[in-house]
């Protein structure tokens, strides 16, 4: 959704097909690890876990990086700044997220029972 949303603006506002492209192929990896690690944890496959953690790792660089991109794509300054402030909310609600998720899954009890970690 955000390719098309942004598609209208590709003509007008330098560099945000690129930041765009880049942007969604991040996430349509992230999406395929996340999917991986998540049937990994369904299914009590050997070493889920750890999986797990190394996309939670994987997701907080995406959110490092995205921090970037604006900066790298050479958007006009009007247009980085409100794209930044977006990514930098996001990417406070990101930490929270791995936090959260990180701490269960290396400290939960049932988790341990689980998966013999």
């Amino acid at each position: 959704t955000a390719y098309r949303d942004a598609s209208q603006y590709f003509a007008v506002v330098p560099g945000l097909l690129a930041l765009t492209a880049l942007d969604t192929l991040l996430c349509v990896g992230l999406v395929a690890f996340s999917v991986y690690a998540g049937t990994g944890l369904w299914t009590l496959r050997p070493g889920a876990v750890r999986m797990a953690k190394r996309y939670l790792k994987c997701f907080l660089g995406y959110r490092a990086v995205a921090l970037f991109l604006p900066l790298i794509a050479g958007l006009p300054s009007e247009v980085a700044e409100a794209v930044i402030t977006q990514v930098t909310k996001d990417g406070l609600r990101g930490i929270v997220y791995f936090a959260v998720w990180h701490s269960y899954l290396s400290n939960s009890t049932r988790v341990r029972a689980t998966y013999e970690t």
